[in-house]
């Protein structure tokens, strides 16, 4: 097929300049250059590709296209992407400089050692925190073949605790996190926290107001209990108060135990199960609440 072009020059040579807008080449690295300008478009083809860019970002890969005057890179083959504390490696990656965007794929992992977070598996789209962007975001889907991304992630702690076992490891089809202290996870939803265990279709944390919020088919087990409810809510690490609140067709099962309300109320001191409260969500007398509003509490 025959590819109309306006004008063609190549270059055997490229200078670091044209690496990226945003970007500079530097040693060690970039070891074989070629630019080739077709129309108005510069592209540079690198092997051994080494960028220092805006921000502090350094990045290296087997080879790269680099296209100078849209601030943009394709990267492909043991791609590293570095960013203080912040480390990704992938098979192959993009990255644009003027929106402070990176897109990664293929091998997948992310490691954030001030945070002690990491993600592996899936695509990336990561929005970096700029001058235009307050908060930096992640988001990161199953790849073509269906793995799901898995992340560990540990909230920051308002105390000195700083226990290990406060990271939440989860899995979904898509997990989306904006900043330290935000995340969600959607699709078939699997966490696990030191002994917990917890199911639903999709989960929400926020550090600032809710802790852990499971939406749908929800459900917590621990070694001595099994939770279930339409929402459970979990008290973010390093709460005044821990608890667990099943809501809506709320059933606990425990040691020679059955409870069934409409919402349970779980109070656990050092991750054990200090006391429990179920009653109805409304008042049972009151003819218009939805039924499973007004369930009252029954134990077996």
């Amino acid at each position: 097929m025959a590819i109309a072009v306006s004008a063609m020059a190549i270059g055997l040579i490229a200078s670091p300049s044209e690496a990226q807008e945003g970007c500079e080449a530097v040693a060690p690295g970039n070891d074989l250059t070629r630019a080739l300008t077709v129309g108005e478009l510069r592209i540079t083809y690198i092997t051994n590709p080494h960028f220092l860019c805006a921000g502090g970002v350094e990045i290296w890969a087997d080879s790269a296209e680099a296209f100078p005057d849209r601030g943009y890179s394709h990267l492909i083959g043991n791609v590293r992407y570095q960013e203080d504390a912040r480390e990704l490696r992938a098979d192959d990656a993009r990255y644009f400089t003027n929106e402070g965007r990176l897109q990664a794929e293929g091998s997948l992992v992310i490691v954030d050692e001030a945070q002690g977070s990491s993600i592996e598996n899936g695509n990336l789209v990561y929005l970096l925190e700029t001058d235009f962007r307050d908060v930096s975001e992640m988001t990161v889907v199953a790849d073509e073949n269906g793995v799901r991304p898995v992340a560990v992630l540990t909230p920051p702690q308002e105390n000195e605790s700083g226990a290990e076992n406060d990271a939440y490891t989860v899995v979904g089809d898509q997990i989306f996190l904006l900043g330290a202290n935000y995340f969600t996870a959607v699709g078939d939803v699997r966490i696990e926290q030191d002994s917990l265990e917890a199911f639903a279709d999709s989960a929400e944390y926020d550090m600032g107001d809710s802790g852990l919020v499971l939406e749908g088919d929800a459900r917590v087990l621990s070694g001595k209990y099994d939770l279930v409810g339409r929402r459970i809510t979990l008290s973010a690490p390093g709460s005044v108060e821990n608890l667990i609140h099943a809501r809506r067709n709320a059933r606990l099962e425990g040691d020679e135990l059955l409870l069934t309300s409409a919402q349970i109320f779980l109070f656990l001191e050092n991750d054990q199960l200090e006391r429990l409260v179920a009653t109805p969500i409304v008042d049972p007398a009151r003819a218009a609440a939805d039924l499973e509003d007004r369930e009252r509490p029954e134990a077996v």
